[in-house]
């Protein structure tokens, strides 16, 4: 299994549609989808500081946040073993999901709703204006993908870690063996949450 596409369908296993709103005359979607840029692009620096900043919800949502951003980190730091181990075979200039470019690619596919103050996205990424100001409020748009996006975050973390680890120790012969080992440690970790204890609520 391709381990840039078992993230990634792990990850949009979370977003969740809603319905949309024509925007209207006074709208302006760029400004939104600028905003929305600008935070996506921020989960991939070291640290939050930026983020926050460009963040406006609550404290539990931000947890995803920070959840989000682990993830990335650690997905980058697979990249870069990988780069590392297999240079012939790994292509880094070559169209990611699993990175911060990856994730503003996604978002601008999406429709876009506008009511007033409040936007939305169609994956679920949510902004308020404020002061003037668009900045997000939150990643996932309902309960259950909030609930979903909480389990599978700290899963592809680990998964991504541990696989870049051994990489760098050359546990793996090939590039497609570490692609298929990390396969395999996403599917084992979700089918023991699904069995051995309950999702958090």
């Amino acid at each position: 299994m391709h381990f840039r596409r078992s993230l990634i369908l792990a990850m949009l296993l979370a977003g969740t549609a809603v319905g949309q709103t024509q925007p209207s005359a006074t709208d302006d979607p760029s400004r939104v989808k600028k905003a929305a840029t600008d935070f996506l692009l921020s989960l991939a620096e070291t640290d939050l500081k930026h983020a926050k900043a460009l963040y406006a919800g609550s404290d539990e949502n931000f947890k995803l946040v920070a959840g989000m951003h682990d993830m990335l980190q650690a997905t980058q730091k697979l990249k870069l073993a990988a780069e590392e181990r297999w240079p012939k075979q790994f292509d880094p200039a070559g169209p990611s999901k699993l990175d911060a470019d990856g994730l503003v690619r996604k978002m601008r596919t999406e429709t876009l709703a506008i009511d007033g103050d409040a936007a939305q996205f169609s994956g679920g990424l949510t902004l308020r204006r404020i002061d003037g100001q668009w900045k997000v409020v939150d990643l996932i748009a309902t309960r259950d993908g909030k609930l979903t996006m909480a389990n599978m975050l700290p899963i592809l973390t680990q998964a991504a870690t541990e696989t870049a680890d051994e990489v760098r120790k050359g546990a793996y012969p090939t590039f497609d063996s570490a692609q298929v080992a990390l396969g395999n440690k996403i599917n084992k970790a979700m089918q023991s949450a699904a069995t051995t204890q309950p999702m958090k609520k």
